[in-house]
């Protein structure tokens, strides 16, 4: 059961007033409560429709979101739940080494197949153990990479996924329980998990 986002209209910049589609809105309350007193890394901004949901559960239940673009989209500056680095998602200074850093990662970059493996890779490691990878555009029939790159990784042992259909959809990665302390991936792709 997903909750209400108070006051969401409040947080989405002026393009996307409540009569202006975003293809993302139908999953704006699972993001909303996924984010519920977390730490939340988010790879792609754009216009900040799906910040907007994560910083409103920050705000109204504690937790930080730290979003990477990379182009400048500062649509929350100065949001004290809010950080934002422009960078490329895959550039190795900016990923977290050691201890698992969030709660939740969320991906919705530029959806190719390379980009999408390669970000899922490198992020999965920062990722806690009871933690989970959200990725938009799953169903879309324009990025056929974000679902291969997503059977990829899975397919290395270690986590599962379901499906959220309807706005272009929206995947939901979890570790396996019993992959935490056999997690055969790390190794395989050079990350470490602590």
């Amino acid at each position: 059961m997903t909750s209400a986002i108070p006051a969401l209209e409040s947080w989405l910049p002026a393009e996307y007033a409540p009569d202006r589609a975003s293809d993302i809105r139908g999953h704006l309350p699972m993001l909303y409560d996924a984010a519920r007193g977390r730490r939340v890394m988010e790879l792609g901004v754009d216009r900040g429709v799906s910040t907007s949901a994560f910083l409103a559960a920050n705000e109204q239940h504690g937790g930080i979101t730290l979003s990477v673009d990379c182009r400048d989209c500062r649509a929350f500056h100065g949001h004290p739940c809010w950080r934002f680095i422009q960078a490329d998602s895959l550039d190795a200074t900016i990923v977290p080494t050691g201890d698992p850093a969030f709660d939740v990662l969320f991906i919705d970059t530029d959806h190719s197949y390379g980009r999408t493996l390669g970000e899922l890779k490198a992020w999965s490691g920062a990722l806690r153990s009871d933690g989970v990878i959200l990725l938009h555009d799953v169903d879309n029939p324009m990025y056929p990479g974000v679902g291969d790159a997503i059977r990829e990784f899975i397919g290395h042992g270690g986590f599962s996924v379901a499906y959220h259909h309807g706005s272009f959809g929206l995947a939901e990665i979890r570790r396996n329980r019993d992959a935490v302390t056999a997690f055969g991936m790390p190794s395989e792709f050079g990350l470490t998990i602590s």
